[in-house]
């Protein structure tokens, strides 16, 4: 795993369940998409950087 890429489980906006694998994405879910359940070790797609 790349120490620079976001993965949805270690995204604070990411409200999942590791065991399950499955998870709401909150950034997609506040723009109204409708796939926003994201897999656990889905690469962030929204821009979000944890280092701000």
């Amino acid at each position: 795993m790349n120490k620079n890429i976001l993965y949805c489980k270690n995204c604070p906006m990411w409200y999942g369940d590791i065991d399950e694998k499955l998870g709401p994405c909150s950034i997609k879910h506040m723009r109204g998409k409708v796939n926003y359940i994201t897999y656990s070790r889905h690469q962030c797609d929204e821009g979000f950087n944890s280092e701000v």
